[in-house]
């Protein structure tokens, strides 16, 4: 190992435990269950593997990939916390915000299982690429639909939002890659850390306290219609978007 691996290793350690004792301090897990949910299982994976790596145990190997997929599933619980902290139960436009977030990862799904798995092409490397995209997809859904409705969010979410999307772009870019050209997987060996890295340090300067977003003021009724056709519209050609991230 180079020594730019030691010093990402050693400083994601770091940042996970630095980011731990803040979500503990400003009793994060409580404002947010989900989001602190999949950031405790990366923290004990982490510190997992790297004491497995540091005995040279041969159980390193057989459960980091079960486990990498494990945790990139569990960017939907991230996904998910954004958009219900940005769409709290007590305003009127979550009802139709909720609808239209549902109807679009109901088309992303339809539309990758209908493609299904190239012949070829990795599962583990498929499956990522796909996990990648859809959660992609979701958080921005949710951040085209708060600025549509014009709800503000706080430090908090935009950083939740920004780090997990920096995350899986990286993840779909990257093993979308690998596909074109195997050449890049020494480059992805790098990479992915670097991104876990990026996450984390935007999660830790943007988490460091509690700061509630603003609370969001419903949209009236007109609104509401005009942003399920808006939307329907803007969707209708979802699929050929997709088809060309998903096989490029």
């Amino acid at each position: 190992m180079r020594l730019i691996d030691y010093l990402t290793i050693y400083s994601g350690l770091a940042l996970e435990l630095v980011f731990l004792w803040r979500v503990g301090k400003a009793r994060l897990f409580q404002h947010y269950p989900f989001f602190s949910a999949y950031f405790l299982y990366t923290f004990v994976r982490s510190f997992v593997l790297f004491f497995l790596f540091a005995l040279h145990s041969q159980a390193y190997i057989r459960i980091f990939w079960p486990t990498e997929v494990i945790g990139a599933a569990l960017w939907f619980a991230v996904a998910w916390e954004v958009f219900r902290q940005t769409f709290p139960r007590e305003i009127p436009v979550r009802r139709v915000a909720a609808g239209i977030f549902a109807g679009v990862l109901l088309m992303l799904a339809s539309a990758l299982y209908w493609m299904g798995a190239e012949p070829g092409i990795h599962l583990i490397t498929d499956l990522m690429r796909k996990i990648g995209l859809s959660v992609a997809v979701s958080v921005l859904t949710t951040l085209a639909l708060a600025r549509y409705y014009r709800v503000s969010a706080g430090r908090n979410l935009w950083g939740m939002a920004v780090g997990i999307l920096a995350l899986a772009s990286s993840y779909l870019a990257n093993f979308a890659a690998i596909e074109l050209s195997p050449a890049i997987r020494p480059l992805w060996s790098r990479i992915g850390p670097l991104a876990f890295l990026l996450m984390l340090l935007i999660w830790v300067a943007t988490l460091w306290s509690y700061d509630p977003h603003p609370k969001p003021v419903a949209s009236d009724a007109p609104a509401h219609e005009e942003a399920r056709s808006f939307w329907e519209k803007r969707w209708a050609a979802i699929g050929t978007t997709i088809r060309r991230a998903v096989k490029p």
